[in-house]
């Protein structure tokens, strides 16, 4: 078992995910494994946890923790070393910080939560597509993502916009294979997570 946690956006970020989602298909025919969860900026990656109950528990304290936080998205860019394309999230402190905590707070308190890619080099990012399990690394298709890339450098994004919600995405096995992980769990941000559904407009 897996989870990850991650912020969520309005429907203005969804819609243009989406969008961008469809269009790189169409034209490159990469398809649509990366759009099965709600676009979200991660702030952890894929971890094993022992049970789900344990990890839930943390997740409702960390996300009373957590102020809305602006996020803005300058551009269409790639990973470079993996075949991953996304929109760029400009860094700030907060998320790093809240990156860092999350890791710590994790590995304090549960075995084995360390997860590829996250540490002080990760690249905050919101996924458009993602090339399938076991294509990640160095390569012929990493390439293809890095060209579909220069070929949207003009497209101007320049989204600015408030993340109140944080997510848990559960994943039933170790192996991240489509129609095994899910949208778990929703809560608002900070003050305004009451523990009531529908008590939160935004």
């Amino acid at each position: 078992m897996k989870a990850t946690f991650a912020l969520l956006f309005d429907h203005t970020v969804h819609n243009l995910a989406r969008k961008l989602a469809v269009e790189v298909h169409q034209t490159y025919q990469v398809g649509l494994g990366g759009s099965q969860l709600p676009p979200h900026v991660s702030l952890k990656q894929p971890f094993s946890i022992p049970d789900l109950p344990s990890i839930e528990a943390y997740f409702d304290q960390l996300v009373k923790s957590i102020d809305p936080l602006v996020l803005t998205f300058p551009r269409i860019g790639a990973a470079g070393d993996a075949p991953v394309l996304w929109l760029e999230v400009e860094e700030s402190a907060t998320l790093r910080e809240l990156h860092t905590r999350i890791n710590q707070e994790l590995a304090q308190r549960f075995p084995n939560t360390q997860a590829p890619f996250d540490g002080p080099t990760y690249r905050f990012h919101l996924t458009i597509a993602l090339g399938p399990p076991g294509s990640f690394g160095s390569g012929p298709l990493s390439s293809l993502y890095q060209s579909i890339a220069n070929s949207f450098a003009s497209r101007e994004v320049a989204l600015r916009t408030t993340a109140e919600h944080l997510v848990l995405f559960y994943y039933d096995q170790d192996q991240i294979e489509l129609g095994t992980f899910l949208t778990y769990k929703i809560l608002p941000l900070g003050k305004t997570n009451l523990g009531l559904s529908g008590s939160h407009t935004g």
